[in-house]
């Protein structure tokens, strides 16, 4: 309702306070009202499907980082795997090595050994064969002591019989 004030300046105004509701009667129109409700209804159920479309975006974002972090740790398992398996191979080489210088040393050592022993035999011998060599040289000493004071004997009873 308006108030017309050019045309009808007096018509609807009332100068008092309004009660309300003043409507006595009310035409309900049940098709208009189905109508209402079901675009209220659609509102409802388009902001329902947006908000689960949002929440399922958001999910399935989600779901690809994972998706792309699970990759990432997949690769870096695989890159790390593989360097370990270089490193055992090479470990595995090293050691390989160390066995063969290891065995090396090991007859290195043996021979040593083995050498040791026999120029301590012939250190043995040697002191042995210089023992008998002093023994020796000590009873040609004694022998010469003797021969020495049979000569002066001799020299001494050469000296009486010339005389």
């Amino acid at each position: 309702m308006f108030i017309n004030k050019k045309q009808h300046p007096d018509v609807y105004k009332n100068r008092s306070a309004l009660i309300e509701p003043n409507q006595v009667e009310y035409c309900i129109n049940a098709f208009t009202e189905f109508v209402k409700d079901q675009k209220e209804s659609n509102k409802s159920l388009n902001k329902a499907i947006d908000g689960l479309s949002s929440t399922q975006e958001k999910y399935q974002m989600n779901q690809n980082r994972q998706w792309k972090e699970l990759e990432h740790r997949i690769f870096e398992l695989k890159r790390l795997h593989q360097e370990h398996e270089k490193v055992e191979l090479q470990v595995i080489s090293w050691l390989r090595k160390l066995d063969i210088k290891q065995t090396n040393l090991q007859t290195m050592i043996e021979s040593e050994q083995k050498d040791k022993k026999e120029i301590t035999s012939q250190i043995q011998h040697l002191t042995t064969s210089q023992q008998e060599v002093l023994n020796q040289l000590n009873e040609i000493g004694e022998a010469k002591k003797l021969i020495s004071q049979r000569l002066e004997l001799l020299a001494s009873m050469k000296d009486e019989v010339m005389d």
